[in-house]
C-alpha cells in the first residue's frame, strides 16, 4: 500500500508537469491519472513504460504526417507557380496571380519575401531550394521556372518512391501496435479466468520480471520505429 500511494503521488506530478508543459506528450499523462485503476504498481509501471513507447510512436507518425502535407502543399504551389512563370514571365507577376487562388498566402511586394515567408512554414527542401534559387536569379540572371520544372519533376519521383515503401510499412506498422497493446488486454483478460496466474504475476519477482521484461521490449522495438520514421520525415 505505501509503494502505491508514493507511485500515486508520483504519477500525479507527472501528469500536472506533462500537462501544463508546451512540448506535452500526447497520450502519457493521462494513461498516469488513469492508472491509478490498476491495483498492482509493478502493472502499472510496465503499462506506463508501454504508453511511453507508442507515445512516441505516435508522436513521429503524427509529424510524418505533416511532413507528407507539407510537402504536398509545396508542389501544388511549385506547380501553379510554374504555369504562371511560364504565362507572366515575371515572378512578381507569377506570384500575384497564386495569391489570388490561395487566400492562406500573403503578397509581399518583394516576391523573394513570399517564397521566404512560404519556406519557413513548409520546412520542405523544395521551397528552401527554389527560395534560394529565386534570390540567385534575381541577383545573378536565370530561368527560375527551368529550376522548378526540375524540384517539381524530383518531388513527383519522390512521392511515388514513399508511397510504395509505406505500403510496405503499414501492415508492419500495424503489427507493433497490436503486439504493444495485446499483453495487457491478455493480463485484463487473466485477471478475472485465471486469477492464480495473474497473482503470479503481480506478486511475485518472477512475474515482475516478466512484466519489466515485456514493458522494456516494447519500449525499445516503438523507440526504433520513431526513430525511422522521424529519419524519414527529415529525409
Amino acid at each position: 500500500m505505501h509503494s502505491s500511494v508514493i507511485l500515486g503521488a508520483g504519477l500525479l506530478g507527472f501528469s500536472v508537469n506533462s500537462i501544463l508543459s508546451s512540448h506535452r506528450p500526447l497520450f502519457l499523462p493521462w494513461a498516469s491519472m488513469g492508472s491509478f485503476l490498476i491495483p498492482s504498481p509493478s502493472i502499472t509501471i510496465a503499462f506506463l513504460i508501454t504508453i511511453w513507447g507508442l507515445d512516441t510512436f505516435w508522436t513521429s507518425r503524427l509529424r510524418r504526417q505533416q511532413s507528407e502535407l507539407d510537402d504536398q502543399e509545396t508542389e501544388l504551389f511549385l506547380q501553379r507557380l510554374r504555369r504562371m512563370l511560364k504565362a507572366r514571365g515575371s515572378l512578381a507577376f507569377a506570384l500575384e496571380e497564386v495569391v489570388r487562388s490561395d487566400s492562406r498566402i500573403r503578397l509581399h511586394a518583394d516576391p523573394q519575401l513570399v517564397l521566404d515567408e512560404l519556406a519557413t512554414k513548409w520546412h520542405t527542401d523544395a521551397m528552401n531550394v527554389v527560395a534560394q534559387s529565386a534570390r540567385l536569379t534575381t541577383r545573378y540572371g536565370g530561368a527560375l521556372d527551368d529550376i522548378i520544372d526540375h524540384v517539381v519533376k524530383h518531388m513527383a519521383l519522390s512521392r511515388r518512391w514513399r508511397f510504395q515503401r509505406r505500403l510496405d510499412e503499414m501492415a508492419l506498422e500495424s503489427t507493433v501496435l497490436i503486439l504493444a497493446i495485446a499483453p495487457y488486454v491478455v493480463l485484463f483478460l487473466f485477471a478475472f479466468t485465471l486469477p492464480g496466474f495473474y497473482q503470479v504475476l503481480t506478486t511475485t519477482g518472477l512475474g515482475h520480471l516478466v512484466l519489466a521484461f515485456i514493458a522494456l521490449v516494447s519500449f525499445v522495438v516503438l523507440q526504433i520505429f520513431s526513430a525511422h520514421i522521424r529519419g524519414e520525415s527529415s529525409s
